[in-house]
């Protein structure tokens, strides 16, 4: 395969109404754990461990539910890029510094879906 396999799955990020209630429910009703809480610009973000994946459950802006996006992890962001653009894909937002450590960009998938490309460390 090419570098685009490297990506791994690092979380899933959803939008709700009520971030503690559906958090409570992902832990009630398929066993996840809460790793933590933390504010955003939206609001409240609960963290959550769900089967060894990492799920943000995050305040929605406005009324916009569901997921936001998948959160896929590689070695090295540029290459991955470069390869998703090679194979047709589009760049939806370039590759920026998020904080010291933490590189990302968002691609767009089939249907539009948005799927971010994170790179930690140096």
């Amino acid at each position: 395969m090419t570098m685009t396999a490297n990506l791994t799955i690092d979380h899933l990020h959803v939008y709700a109404s009520d971030p503690r209630a559906t958090a409570d429910s992902y832990v009630r009703l398929f066993g996840a754990s809460q790793r933590g809480e933390k504010e955003t610009v939206n609001g409240l973000r609960v963290v959550l461990d769900l089967s060894g994946v990492t799920l943000f459950v995050e305040q929605a802006p406005g009324d916009q539910m569901g997921v936001d996006h998948i959160g896929m992890a590689t070695g090295n962001l540029d290459a991955s890029l470069a390869r998703i653009e090679a194979e047709g894909g589009r760049i939806l937002v370039p590759a920026r510094d998020m904080a010291p450590g933490l590189r990302i960009a968002f691609v767009e998938a089939p249907d539009g879906q948005r799927v971010e490309i994170l790179q930690r460390g140096g």
